[in-house]
């Protein structure tokens, strides 16, 4: 495992892929066919044979034909820490060749910054420096794309999380009141259109820094509750407007309380997702699994993302979205145009 060209590069694009620099994190990319593919961090295993056995799993899960392990250890300089992390190594080489997947390197920091000295985990002696992470070509799409990072996992998963619990609480009331919990019918065009139309205005006003309103809580909660309308809304993520869109479900989903939470927190994976932002997108999914395990496209989402697909056909979706509500004679924002997909 001698595969070193490159990990001052790999290191430093780390926080980019995973949304967050990680910290006593036992980090894996995969690779299949020669390109990066899936990645996944988990904190610094202490049962190794059950743990790597999962992330085993996960790898043949997502189709991988060979894998890179990035240890993030403050610690990393001890001898004792050291030793740790080579046995770390020749444990994960093996679990994962009994699968057919090729380990090609282990690399040791202590933390993700310019300048970081990694070294070999399995004692090859190749060491090295990381590059600045704000600068590497996976670092510079993120920015191209929106894509955020952030200092910890803990910070990520913050902004999903409910801001005002009291408010939250009061929420869930005022909504039962109105709309009751069910979930609404199907709906004719007329209706469908004021619903989308009213989401978009709203947007537009959460865009600008206004506050919603009791009343644009209760509707919007019907419309996220009505599976017509909400399908028509994924054509949003298409738009010039989608930014708008994805700042909406953003505040929807750290306000509204259960069940409507998890239709703004799905809606927020998706947007993200076709934004390219994997990431946010997964902290989202996995949001809204914990509330409802059988949410179906919360489950859809999260298999995507857990496979490694594009937001290519996040996008494609959207497209389709944007045709059936055109159909309805909905009024929906201008489309980007073919050549600005995400790839």
């Amino acid at each position: 495992m001698t595969a070193a060209h490159m990990a001052g590069t790999l290191i430093a694009s780390t926080p980019t892929i995973l949304g967050y620099f990680p910290q006593q994190s036992l980090v894996v990319m995969t690779f299949r066919r020669g390109h990066l593919g899936a990645t996944t961090a988990i904190d610094l295993p202490s049962d190794n044979d059950y743990t790597l056995a999962n992330l085993t799993d996960w790898a043949v899960s997502v189709r991988a034909e060979a894998a890179v392990a990035i240890v993030v250890d403050a610690h990393a300089g001890t001898a004792a820490r050291l030793t740790a992390h080579r046995g770390l190594t020749q444990a994960l080489d093996h679990t994962l060749g009994l699968r057919d997947v090729r380990l090609l390197a282990t690399h040791v920091v202590p933390e993700i910054s310019a300048g970081a000295k990694w070294v070999c985990g399995d004692g090859c002696g190749a060491d090295g420096l990381v590059d600045d992470p704000a600068t590497t070509p996976v670092a510079i799409v993120g920015v191209v794309t929106g894509r955020r990072v952030y200092a910890s996992q803990s910070a990520q998963s913050a902004e999903v999380e409910i801001v005002d619990i009291q408010r939250t609480a009061a929420l869930a009331d005022l909504i039962e009141a109105n709309i009751g919990t069910a979930a609404a019918d199907e709906c004719d065009d007329q209706t469908a259109r004021r619903a989308i139309e009213h989401a978009l205005a709203v947007a537009k006003r959460v865009s600008r820094g206004s506050q919603l309103r009791d009343a644009d809580y209760i509707e919007l909660a019907r419309t996220l509750t009505n599976a017509r309308v909400r399908d028509m809304l994924l054509g949003m993520v298409v738009t010039s407007k989608a930014p708008r869109a994805e700042v909406l479900w953003t505040v929807l989903a750290r306000s509204l309380p259960h069940p409507w939470r998890v239709e703004a927190l799905v809606m927020l994976g998706f947007f993200a997702f076709g934004r390219g932002d994997q990431p946010l997108a997964a902290v989202a999914v996995a949001a809204a699994l914990q509330s409802n395990p059988a949410h179906r496209m919360a489950d859809t989402l999260n298999v995507a993302l857990r496979t490694g697909r594009r937001p290519k056909q996040i996008w494609e979706l959207g497209e389709f979205a944007y045709g059936v509500a055109q159909l309805a004679g909905v009024r929906m924002p201008r489309r980007i145009v073919h050549t600005r997909r995400p790839t």
